[in-house]
């Protein structure tokens, strides 16, 4: 329903933006639709009169229905190609800073908090790119190659994801060894990629950090109070 209401704001007729419900508004926008299509309505939209369609434009295969010919609800009347809805970053870590990503050539913002794409315009982009068009329903589900970018520059340390612990979100903690001790390390998770974490220290200098713990000597260490 809220994307018939959408689309009736979008051609100009009475309807309600972004709400779920048929209400006045848009029965009176429908039958405005349907009066003007050489229609007649009373404002009345029944399920069995709706064929659904993924796209405002798409292109059709396998087209069945005849003009006339009386079709029951959940028929199937033609197919359309698959479409580009979402690309993830499969393992990514979410970042508290806006990043860009950029797919063959395609670039986007990728908001805060965010590891996913799901700008229709920005999809279609990289779906018609040739290195996308290439590929095969199986590669495409193996996982497409993409760069991913801090909008400020920042300086973080690379380090491996298993010396990263008590995350709760995008903060953590690592932690290095002081002459036999282990000494705990605030930390805020930037990014993360095959098997690594960049992070950023709460205090202190990156430089400053020459190795950190992983394995058992971790298990006993507490990150935050």
């Amino acid at each position: 329903m809220r994307s018939l209401n959408n689309m009736l704001n979008a051609l100009g007729y009475n309807s309600v933006p972004d709400s779920d419900t048929f209400n006045w508004n848009t029965a009176n926008g429908w039958q405005q639709l349907m009066n003007d299509s050489g229609n007649t309505s009373k404002g009345e939209l029944a399920l069995t009169d709706t064929m659904w369609i993924p796209e405002d434009v798409v292109q059709v295969s396998g087209w069945t229905a005849t003009q006339g010919s009386n079709v029951s609800a959940g028929t199937t009347l033609g197919k359309v190609p698959g479409g580009l809805v979402k690309l993830a970053i499969r393992g990514g870590q979410p970042s508290d800073k806006e990043r860009t990503i950029t797919v063959f050539g395609v670039s986007s913002p990728l908001p805060a908090k965010s590891t996913e794409i799901t700008d229709s315009a920005v999809l279609n982009k990289i779906a018609q790119t040739q290195e996308y068009q290439s590929k095969t329903p199986e590669e495409r589900v193996a996982g497409l190659d993409a760069q991913l970018s801090l909008n400020e520059a920042i300086q973080v340390l690379r380090v491996p994801a298993a010396a990263v612990f008590g995350v709760q979100g995008t903060s953590g903690c690592i932690a290095v060894d002081g002459q036999g001790t282990a000494s705990v390390i605030p930390v805020e998770i930037i990014s993360g990629e095959l098997g690594a974490s960049l992070v950023k220290p709460d205090s202190g200098e990156p430089e400053q950090v020459r190795t950190v713990l992983i394995g058992s000597r971790l298990n006993d260490l507490k990150c935050g109070a």
